[in-house]
Parts: C-alpha cells; structure tokens; sequence
C-alpha cells in the first residue's frame, strides 16, 4: 500500500519505464526505509541524522549548512525531545520504538529524495506508535515527497490515510487506484464489505479465500475450476478488465510508446543518471566520518569497554597468581611453557566475541551500502582502524602489564615489549579469524562453532601438546596455518633464549620433559625443534596472516547483497 501526494502514473512512468534496468544512481534518487531498524543504538537522534547528512549532502555545502537542516528535520519529525538522547540496543536504554523508526526516516529525508520506500513501517510498534508514524508520512506526502510502503493488515485510523492502494496476490494485481475506490470496486465484482468490517481486513479475507490455480494436473483441482471456483488468476483478469486496470494500462503503453519513438530518450536519460552516479563525499571523508563513528561507538559500549578490560584483569590477575614469579629451578621451564600456553590460548578464545560485531551490524551495513552512504572498502578501514586495532591492541597490551610482571619473567623492557607485541598479534590474528567466519556465515551460532572448531584443532599443533618432530609428513604441514605455533615459539624465543636455570641435577638431559630435564633454555628450543633465529619472521608471519584474512573478510563483505 502506498500513500502519495501525486497521481501514481508519475511514479509508474519515472521508475518503471525509462527503461527496463533501474537507473545506476535509483539509490540517489530515492530513500528506503527497512522493516528492523538501521540506525546506530549507541549515537544520538541528532548524530544519526548528522552522520547521513555529512556523507550525502553535497560536499559543497558546509558543516553549518548540514546542521541546521539537521535541526529543521528533526523539529519536523517531532524529535526535538530526544534529540540528544542515545537510540538505544539491546543494552543502552533509549528512545521509543516510533521514535526510533521517525529517526531512520530521518536520515533518509535528509537529502530530500523524490520517493521515499518503506518496508513494513508499523511492524513492531503498538496501535498509537504505528498511527503517529503513518500520520508523519501523510503529513510528508502533502509536502512533495511521494511515500511508498509495504503494509500488511493496517488499522483503519491508518488505512484512510492512504491515498493510492496496491493490493496483490500470489503476485499478481488484485487492484491498483485510489483507496477511497478500493471497496466499490470489490462490491463491482461481488465482494460487499460489512458495515463495521475494516477495510484491509476485508481485502485480505478476499484475496485469501480463493483457490490458488496449480498447474500440477490434480484432477481435484481441475472438477473444482469447472464448477467455477474463482481464483487468484480470476481476479486479476477482473481488474485488468476493469475501468482502473485499463485506465493505467493505456498509461503505461503511452510512455512506452512516446520511448519507444525516441530511441535516444532512454540513452539520455541514462546519461543524465551516471552523471549523478557517484558519492556525494570523497573518499577520504568518508573514511574520516564513518571511522569517527566507529571510534564513538566504542567508547559508549560498556560491554567493549569497562566489561571486557575487568575480565582481561580479572584473567591476567588469575593467571598471574597462578605462575607468581615463576623461579629459576628445574620446574621454571615447564612452569614457563605451561604459562605461554595458557596466555596464548586465553588472547585466542577471548576474541569469540568479536564474531557477533559484523553479524549485528549487518542491516546497518548493507542498507547504508546500498543507500550510497559510503563504500565497502569505507567501513572495512573504519572498523579495522577505528574500532577493531585499537581496542584488540589496548587490551592485549592491558592483559601484558598484569601477567608480565606477577609471573615474574625475565625483567628486561625489551623482552617485555616483544612479550607485548606477540599478545597483540595473536588477538588480531584471533580476531582475524573470527570476523572472516561472521562475514562468511552471517549466523552467529555457526560462525562461533567454527571458529571454536578451528581454534582447538589449531590447539594440537601449537608445539605443547605434541613435539614439532612428531608431526607426520602428512599433517605436518597444519602446524603453520596455526596461531598457537607462531604465538608459542615467539614467546618461547623471548623468554627462554640465553636463560639459566639452577638446577640439583644439572648436566643431566637424559629425562624427558615431564619430569623436567635440567637444561638451559636455549637447549630446551633446540630440544623442541624450535629456531631461536626465527622471532622475527614468526611475527612477521603473524602479521602476514592477519593481513590476509582480512583482506579475505573485506571480500566477503563486497559479496553481501545490497540490492533493495
């Protein structure tokens, strides 16, 4: 159903017949509001309107310019009240749920589109919510803009508000033409509302009562057609048949005539849309305004900030008490390996969490994508940069200082800073790995599933659970597609290179590891198979290996469909 200002012939004539294919820059040319809402919980009314209006407003225009249409708007959508106030998530309590859809409208009329799309715009919200919504778009229709919405079973307070009604069925029209036409239609063709019946529900219990035509040869189907049952296909004739059906039908064959006399008309036109065709801000503004959003969002979460540096606390604390000031006696190696391998895993698993960023923000990302907010590439840097590296790299670095210092391991900076640094490495490659899985699977439950999978099997060949020697050639070669090997040896190196050990049997290498061998360190990694020369190479590797998957998750995100 659609509510318009204007006679639908203008609408049919721009959108549907100035050629078969969509104009290039149709996403320029209209706004589009989905059913869930796409507007950033943890930023205000006023900064969700402004972040639209910085990105598609002409770059011409400047930040006052921006602003005070963003204030006029806002006062026209009756958010004045909240306009400062946080929009709200699962976690931050915030505005209404009409106020919250008034808001994604909001940054869609910012650019003042010729039509406007919605899907389901009272979906959600209860009875007083949905009229104050649907009375908002009337109130815009008689102001220019021609609103058009999918709708399913409305009140009649809003049903009466609409102008122009298309009803369909099984896809097919049912009818087509004004909503105060609607019901003597039906009555034409021997449909009669009740008195106190509501209009829609009406139309619905019409449509649905009819057989559906099947092609699929049923001999029941077919007696059923023979004694007249009417159908899907029935009515449709019947409107086609009808004075409105005829009417937009000679409509539609005039514009088609008039293009198709004028083969240049359609290339013109075009030509006129990829001129248009293009980002109303560079690409480097883009990436300044999406990535300060990004950065704003962090900041204001609770669970990305106070929550999860109190568990990195918490964890680093623990696992400190665990290995407090780990001695140099014949248990320090095994104490200190035991204590890399627990750290390692620990930056590996805690970074789960990150696979539900790009799930949850996935309706954000393909409407604002598709509306010609900014590109892929735009939003990738911008949640790597701003969002991703920064809070990875504090956290890791945050965990280092706590569980450095109570193991007590070698007290050089150096050595503390490399300690440091393979954290973060590891979290990042963790992370890495994560948010390919939300990009490619797009389902929580089973992203988080293979990441955890891939994790443990990466577990087996970090070097811990089993010799490096002892790998088969067969299956060997996983052993370099894990984190835990590069993350392992790199701490190992760091630590256990050049270190002495005091120990009651010294000289004695015969025993195995379980029993702790008395060795130094260095003949501990010449033991393990481990290459004291390759510290550098394995972060090198490490970072190789973030950089890839990352790139590999930014074309998974270019292969979402964005299409309306």
């Amino acid at each position: 159903m659609l509510a318009d200002r204007k006679d639908m012939s203008h609408v049919t004539g721009d959108i549907m017949v100035n050629g078969a294919k969509k104009p290039s820059n149709f996403k320029r040319m209209t706004g589009y509001v989905v059913q869930h809402d796409v507007v950033m919980g943890l930023l205000t009314v006023r900064e969700n309107i402004y972040f639209s209006a910085s990105l598609r407003l002409p770059s011409s225009m400047s930040s006052e310019e921006k602003a005070q249409k963003v204030d006029k708007l806002i006062d026209e959508l009756g958010l004045a009240k909240v306009a400062d106030s946080k929009v709200g998530n699962e976690v931050v309590r915030g505005i209404s749920g009409g106020e919250k859809r008034r808001t994604g409208i909001g940054m869609e009329l910012i650019t003042s589109p010729h039509v406007l799309f919605l899907d389901e715009p009272t979906t959600g919200l209860d009875a007083s919510t949905a009229s104050s919504v649907m009375q908002l778009l009337h109130d815009l229709s008689r102001k220019g803009n021609t609103i058009i919405f999918s709708i399913h079973q409305p009140r009649y307070s809003i049903f009466k508000l609409f102008d122009h009604v298309c009803l369909l069925g099984d896809g097919h029209v049912m009818y087509n033409g004004p909503a105060h036409e609607a019901l003597g239609y039906f009555k034409e063709i021997g449909y009669e509302c009740e008195p106190h019946n509501n209009p829609p529900d009406f139309f619905l219990d019409v449509i649905n009562s009819v057989t559906l035509e099947t092609s699929d040869g049923n001999e029941e189907n077919k007696n059923e057609l023979e004694k007249g049952t009417i159908t899907v296909l029935d009515l449709a004739q019947k409107f086609k048949e009808s004075t409105h059906g005829q009417a937009i039908e000679r409509q539609v064959t005039e514009i088609y005539n008039k293009m198709k006399a004028n083969p240049n008309a359609d290339a013109a036109i075009n030509n006129e849309f990829e001129q248009l065709d293009h980002f109303a801000t560079g690409w480097f503004t883009q990436l300044s305004i999406v990535g300060q959003r990004s950065v704003r969002s962090l900041i204001r979460n609770p669970l990305t900030t106070i929550v999860q540096f109190f568990v990195m606390a918490f964890l680093g604390i623990m696992i400190g008490a665990i290995y407090f000031q780990i001695e140099k006696d014949e248990n320090g190696i095994q104490n200190r390996v035991g204590a890399f391998f627990f750290i390692v895993m620990n930056m590996v698993y805690a970074n789960l969490d990150s696979i539900q960023l790009l799930i949850t923000e996935k309706p954000i990302f393909v409407h604002e994508t598709a509306s010609g907010y900014y590109r892929v590439s735009v939003y990738f840097l911008a949640k790597i940069f701003g969002e991703f590296l920064p809070y990875r790299a504090l956290s890791a670095f945050f965990f280092s200082c706590i569980v450095y210092w109570m193991a007590g391991f070698d007290s050089d900076a150096g050595k503390f800073f490399t300690f440091s640094l393979t954290l973060i490495q590891v979290s990042v490659l963790g992370c890495s790995y994560a948010f390919l899985f939300s990009a490619t699977f797009g389902i929580f439950a089973v992203a988080n599933l293979m990441a955890a999978v891939l994790y443990t099997v990466m577990l087996v060949f970090g070097g811990v659970l089993l010799n490096q020697k002892s790998f088969g050639d067969w299956i060997g070669w996983l052993r370099y597609l894990t984190i835990f090997k590069y993350g392992l040896e790199c701490l190992e190196i760091n630590e256990l290179d050049g270190m002495k050990f005091d120990c009651p049997n010294s000289g004695n290498t015969t025993q195995s590891f379980s029993t702790a061998p008395c060795v130094d360190g260095s003949e501990y990694l010449e033991l393990q198979g481990i290459d004291v020369d390759m510290l550098w190479w394995n972060q090198l590797i490490l970072f190789a290996m973030s950089f890839v998957l990352c790139f590999l998750t930014y074309l998974q995100l270019r292969r979402v469909k964005k299409d309306k």
